[in-house]
């Protein structure tokens, strides 16, 4: 247990002498570093380093990619001997290397795989669709929009960085994309929407020529042809899109919608708008109070447009023509939030669930997949198992035409899943490994550009990482709780204007019953409080009529609050979202004597780079546990 001890006292822990960092006064300079010497206390000078920024490093470089030797949507239709021996694995373990995002080590690679990481620039798929075997509708539509000049704006400018991503996307690998720049996101989604229009569309085509090829078959050549001719499921649905907010499927059905065009004289053009946007007075309204409460940039480009989480919207592609709100058994795509979903596949075993219109998914794209974290976990969780499940109720599908990979349930080795996120997490990673498409997987990060370090050090922050020992990643966060309440809890007593940001809402009851225990004055502001009570809370913490305050980091995710008054701050695991790291810095006073301190494990690796930059990441994961390390 820490305990306050004095300057003159000859032995001090190094958990005495954080205290004593943090605790001085606050019209007091701050303490030198230099007088702290002790074999478990660290300390990093950050050197002078010209402005951050946050413009993509992406150089153009020449087309260095040879074009694949075979459409491999067609892999969809390979009998599964043919599946797994044209994707077996060729190299063993090796690194993945490429000059635009963060090299990895992967266990082995695949045939597809080697190919794409031959790439390292691309042609554009607007210009060169053909390189990328897309259909030659979307060729004719993709050459018009280019050309017109008054929907050109409407294609974003695609990178090389993008250019890549749909290069491997294309290739129906997995892929993992993260990058933290919102602004890029736009670009993403098109992508995503050019290859799930690419995909609906070829499959149109196929089911089109089996239906022209009935009747052609002889019957002693049935195994054969009848393989060629299979390309359905068995239901209609193919692609998955699980994002967490209305206004990001607004922009990924926009972009369908511009390469698969509708009717002009649907009606259910009107009820997308009215359903998925926001009218001109409420959007105005948005602005302004993101201008008014002064909402970072990735906040206003993430949270623009309506923030409702619980939708639902099938997409038919039939005769060229795409129909919004179809029932999800005669749809191609489903676009949905996990709890617009919910209501409707409970859970697995229920007696009144259904997610047989799951079972034939050919692709899965999760977007944003990091906001669906912050939403609700376990409901995602509970979603994902249910995709690719065997049939439980036999509808109208023809079995003449049902894949045998389906029949024989080895679809989800067939199947794509494409998770996109601007933060790097361990749950994530491990979602991803435990993909089963068997033409293999890629991470593709972007490199982190900002210095939140050096920001906090120009801004004369005392930033303290504490490294805690912990068995495994599912208690990590249970012992960096233990680890702050059996060695700071009890010297609240002696601090003000203390900032506690727990990891989640289940660590709450915990740190209340001890705080209630230890006679110590605080107020919370979380999730469930009514707006009011955060008010209330936000007020007596800023006048510094409460000492401490308590709050989670998916209130600050989701609100963006700036907690004044605070001049210690105690985060117990590194944020989810790094931007949340530089939001900490702008809620402490600069003329005071200010710290934050950021418990870690092993196991935060993830959380920890993107705040501390890959350079300084090695020193912090080495460090032995209990070890602080100060960045000044």
């Amino acid at each position: 247990m820490l305990n306050s001890v004095t300057h003159d006292e000859e032995e001090e822990s190094a958990l005495d002498k954080l205290f004593k960092l943090i605790c001085k006064d606050k019209n007091r300079k701050r303490v030198n570093p230099e007088s702290l010497e002790c074999d478990n206390f660290g300390e990093f000078n950050i050197p002078e380093l010209t402005e951050e920024s946050d413009a993509e490093s992406d150089v153009a470089s020449e087309i260095t990619a040879d074009p694949l030797p075979r459409d491999l949507y067609e892999s969809f239709n390979d009998d599964y001997e043919t599946f797994l021996s044209s994707n077996a694995p060729i190299v063993g373990e090796c690194f993945v290397d490429h000059p635009l995002f963060a090299s990895y080590k992967v266990k082995s690679k695949t045939p597809v795989l080697e190919r794409v990481l031959k790439s390292n620039a691309v042609p554009d798929p607007v210009e060169n669709g053909s390189y990328y075997f897309i259909s030659k509708n979307l060729i004719k539509k993709l050459h018009k929009l280019s050309k017109d000049a008054e929907n050109k704006v409407d294609i974003p400018q695609l990178s090389n960085r993008i250019r890549y991503l749909f290069h491997c996307i294309n290739s129906y690998l997995d892929v993992l994309y993260v990058d933290h720049h919102t602004r890029n996101l736009d670009a993403v989604r098109f992508v995503c929407s050019l290859h799930i229009a690419n995909h609906i569309s070829k499959g149109s085509i196929k089911k089109l020529d089996s239906t022209e090829n009935d009747g052609k078959v002889d019957n002693k050549d049935l195994g054969n042809e009848n393989t060629h001719n299979r390309s359905e499921g068995f239901t209609r649905p193919k692609v998955l899109v699980l994002c967490g907010l209305r206004c990001i499927a607004y922009e990924i059905i926009t972009y369908l919608l511009m390469l698969l065009p509708p009717s002009k004289s649907d009606e259910s053009l009107e009820r997308f708008e009215n359903e998925f946007s926001l009218g001109e007075d409420d959007l105005s309204d948005q602005v302004e109070m993101f201008s008014k409460t002064k909402k970072p940039q990735d906040f206003v480009n993430t949270f623009s447009g309506n923030q409702d989480d619980a939708f639902k919207v099938g997409i038919r592609y039939q005769s060229g023509i795409l129909h919004l709100f179809t029932p999800f058994y005669s749809s191609d795509i489903i676009v949905a939030s996990p709890l617009g979903l919910r209501s409707i596949v409970g859970h697995k075993g229920d007696g009144d669930s259904d997610y047989d219109f799951l079972s034939s998914i050919e692709i899965v794209v999760c977007d944003r997949i990091d906001i669906i974290k912050f939403q609700n976990w376990r409901l995602f969780s509970d979603l994902w198992k249910l995709i690719n499940q065997p049939l439980v109720k036999w509808r109208d599908g023809d079995i003449s035409k049902i894949r045998m990979s389906v029949i024989d349930g080895q679809i989800g080795e067939y199947r794509q899943n494409i998770l996109v996120s601007c933060s790097r997490n361990a749950v994530f990673n491990s979602l991803f490994k435990n993909g089963k498409n068997k033409r293999g997987s890629i991470r593709l990060f972007s490199p982190y550009t900002s210095d939140y370090i050096l920001l906090g050090s120009r801004c004369k922050i005392q930033q303290f990482f504490i490294k805690v020992p912990a068995s495994n990643i599912k208690q990590a966060n249970e012992e960096l709780l233990d680890y702050f309440i059996d060695n700071m809890m009890d010297n609240l007593h002696e601090v003000k204007e203390v900032l506690i940001v727990l990891a989640d809402y289940t660590q709450y009851y915990r740190i209340c019953k001890k705080l209630k225990a230890s006679n110590l004055e605080y107020l919370t502001c979380h999730e469930s409080n009514t707006s009011k009570q955060m008010t209330f809370s936000r007020q007596k913490f800023y006048s510094g009529s409460v000492p401490i305050l308590i709050t989670t980091f998916r209130l600050l995710f989701f609100k963006r609050y700036l907690f004044k008054g605070a001049s210690r701050i105690f985060l117990l695991q590194p944020p989810e979202y790094a931007p949340m790291y530089k939001d900490l810095l702008r809620m402490v006073d600069p003329g005071k004597n200010n710290s934050i301190v950021c418990y870690y494990t092993l196991f935060h690796t993830a959380l920890l780079e993107p705040i501390v930059g890959t350079s300084r990441i090695a020193w912090l994961i080495k460090a032995p546990d209990t070890h602080i390390i100060q960045f000044h």
